[in-house]
């Protein structure tokens, strides 16, 4: 069994525990939680739950267990995700995926370390899914589509077939790419809004068709 741990706790790490609890109940799963790190102090004298609050992110970076796998539980922002990614590459440790077991991955789509691909999702054919992604809740990847890295597709949110998405997008509830758009690196797309061009680098687009405006 390979162990690993939630780095912060709050309402994504939930939607983790929820899939891993899911992984379990279906004996396919080899992984072994652990327990979670987070910086906010309360956790350790207020939660009521059985998972252990195990100290601050730094304390798990300065572990020697390099056997203690681990996966970003921050859904808050995308930078974050990264950062912490990174520091735990240059610490030596290593990321887990968590699929819950309803999502439908094709057998042609390839899927980066340390994401999470959530309840009824769907990944394409020929798809590639970045590292440390978020792919929520009935969402949808479509064919010879690709993420970057630290992307997040929130609940219900399309990506239409060969759209191209850069490294740290934030595409929004029931939100919509078209086919064959590109958005760059770090553009958020807003809740119910649809992509029918492409949106550039470090924009925020919105409406029906989404008009970008930069950060």
């Amino acid at each position: 069994m390979r162990k690993f741990v939630l780095l912060c706790y709050g309402g994504f790490a939930m939607e983790i525990l929820n899939s891993y609890t899911a992984m379990l109940d279906s004996g396919m799963c080899e992984l072994s939680l652990v327990g979670f790190y987070d910086d906010n102090p309360c956790f350790k004298d207020s939660y009521e739950g059985s998972l252990p609050y195990l100290g601050s992110l730094e304390s798990y970076l300065s572990t020697c267990d390099h056997e203690i796998n681990y996966i970003v539980a921050s859904g808050a922002s995308n930078q974050l995700r990264m950062k912490l990614s990174r520091k735990c590459t240059d610490a030596g440790k290593s990321p887990i995926t968590i699929v819950d077991p309803t999502a439908k991955i094709c057998s042609s789509a390839k899927i980066g370390s340390g994401t999470y691909i959530g309840t009824g999702a769907f990944i394409g054919p020929r798809s590639i899914i970045g590292c440390h992604n978020i792919v929520n809740v009935h969402s949808s990847i479509g064919h010879d589509s690709v993420l970057g890295d630290w992307v997040q597709v929130c609940p219900g949110a399309r990506v239409s077939g060969n759209a191209e998405i850069g490294e740290g997008v934030f595409l929004g509830s029931n939100s919509v790419a078209g086919p064959k758009i590109s958005i760059g690196p770090w553009a958020r797309l807003a809740a119910c809004s649809f992509a029918a061009r492409d949106i550039p680098r470090e924009s925020v687009a919105v409406g029906i068709p989404a008009k970008a405006t930069h950060i």
